[in-house]
């Protein structure tokens, strides 16, 4: 089942596109967005993606956020 990323930076069920927690029913677009390393990594910048490690959406922030395995990953 595939999940869509609300305004708020949650995940729900494509069913449903309510996040009851933050009381929103808007889906956010990543269409243009950037992603970087939490660690700042200066080559980590991509497209972001829900697939990424750690995806956080920053919805204030030029940037949002990811893990790029830089530090490894156990």
């Amino acid at each position: 089942m595939s999940k869509i990323l609300m305004s708020c930076g949650c995940f729900v069920k494509v069913e449903s596109g309510i996040c009851y927690d933050h009381k929103t029913y808007l889906k956010a677009s990543l269409e243009g967005r950037k992603a970087i390393c939490n660690y700042g990594c200066k080559l980590s910048v991509v497209s972001s993606e829900t697939t990424l490690p750690f995806f956080a959406y920053k919805p204030n922030e030029k940037l949002d956020r990811y893990y790029c395995g830089c530090y490894g990953w156990d």
